[in-house]
C-alpha cells in the first residue's frame, strides 16, 4: 500500500512461511497474532522464551494449565515455588504465606512425619488463638502416645490465654 503496509490474505486456505534461518517479526506498536477474531493460536517448538522488559499478562476465559516433565518454578522475585519434577514441592523466601479456606484444610503423609516448626528458629506458635469458640482436637482415641516436652506446662481450663 501507500503507507508501507503489506497485506497477506489467503482466499482459499493458509499462507505458509519458511525462512532458511531465523523468522523475525518487528512492529514499531507492536505484534498481534490472532487480534481479528478469537481464533487458536498454537505453538510447536524445541524451546519458547518468552522476554518481556514489562508487564506479561496472560488471561484466559477457562483454565491454564502448565505442564512439565522436570521441575517447574514459579518466582516473583522474592518467594519461590518450586515442583521439582520428582513430586517434591517447596516454596522458600516467602516473608507470608496466608491460607484461608472455605472449606477443610488437610496435612497428611502416607510415608513420613509432619512436622511444624522444626527449624531452630525460636518464634512462639499459635494454635487456635482466634477470639472463637471452637473445639481444638489433639490425638485420636486409639493414639498410644501424646508427648508433651517442654520447660513448663500450662494448662487453664476456663481461664482467658
Amino acid at each position: 500500500s501507500d503507507e508501507g503496509e503489506i497485506d497477506l490474505t489467503s482466499r482459499q486456505g493458509a499462507i505458509d512461511v519458511n525462512a532458511g534461518a531465523a523468522l523475525s517479526l518487528d512492529g514499531a506498536s507492536g505484534i498481534n497474532i490472532g487480534a481479528s477474531a478469537n481464533v487458536a493460536v498454537g505453538f510447536n517448538a524445541s524451546t519458547l522464551d518468552i522476554n518481556a522488559t514489562g508487564a506479561t499478562t496472560i488471561d484466559s476465559g477457562s483454565t491454564i494449565a502448565l505442564t512439565s516433565t522436570d521441575a517447574l518454578t514459579l518466582t516473583d522475585g522474592a518467594a519461590t515455588l518450586t515442583l521439582g519434577g520428582t513430586g517434591a514441592t517447596s516454596l522458600s523466601g516467602a516473608t507470608t504465606i496466608d491460607i484461608d479456606a472455605i472449606g477443610d484444610i488437610q496435612m497428611n503423609s502416607s510415608a513420613g512425619t509432619i512436622n511444624i516448626g522444626n527449624d531452630d528458629v525460636a518464634q512462639n506458635m499459635n494454635l487456635g488463638t482466634g477470639d472463637a469458640a471452637r473445639t481444638i482436637t489433639v490425638g485420636h482415641a486409639s493414639s498410644t502416645k501424646t508427648h508433651i516436652k517442654s520447660i513448663a506446662v500450662d494448662v487453664d481450663a476456663g481461664a482467658q490465654y
